[in-house]
């Protein structure tokens, strides 16, 4: 069992040789597989955390107070937040979901929000800070494979 939090957990994601578990409370907890033990506590959200996303050798993490940050899933230290701009028409927006697509030896990362936007970023595995290009917006997503 892996205790700890003091809210309701909303999102996991292994990565590695640990589990990290978002909460209602905006705590980020990291816990090593083998003894179940929390190894660290990350508090940069200041809302529900219910995204978790695993990709190389980081972390992505969304929260409903409209952040998604970016940690070293090895070092477990945070490397930045994702430059994300939501229509001013609304008072709060969020990202819902992390979805990882590959594209050669990059990777993508699609998210979903509030806003009804759907954006792409790029995430290279080997890079030491993030360094996200500007959003790209797409009305649909679809992905699918072929096996012959």
């Amino acid at each position: 069992t892996f205790s700890g939090h003091e809210s309701p957990v909303l999102s996991l994601a292994v990565q590695g040789e640990n589990i990290w578990s978002g909460a209602q409370d905006g705590d980020i907890r990291v816990f090593h597989l083998s003894t179940q033990r929390c190894i660290r506590v990350l508090t940069r959200h200041r809302a529900p955390v219910h995204a978790l996303l695993g990709n190389g050798d980081k972390m992505w993490s969304a929260s409903m107070d409209g952040s998604v940050a970016i940690w070293d899933a090895q070092t477990i230290e945070f490397l930045g937040d994702v430059p994300l701009s939501f229509p001013k028409d609304r008072k709060s927006h969020f990202v819902f979901s992390l979805v990882p697509v590959a594209e050669a030896s990059i990777w993508r990362i699609w998210t979903c929000g509030t806003d009804g936007a759907v954006r792409s970023w790029l995430s290279q595995s080997s890079a030491s800070k993030p360094a996200p290009p500007p959003p790209v917006t797409v009305r649909a997503l679809a992905a699918h494979s072929v096996s012959l």
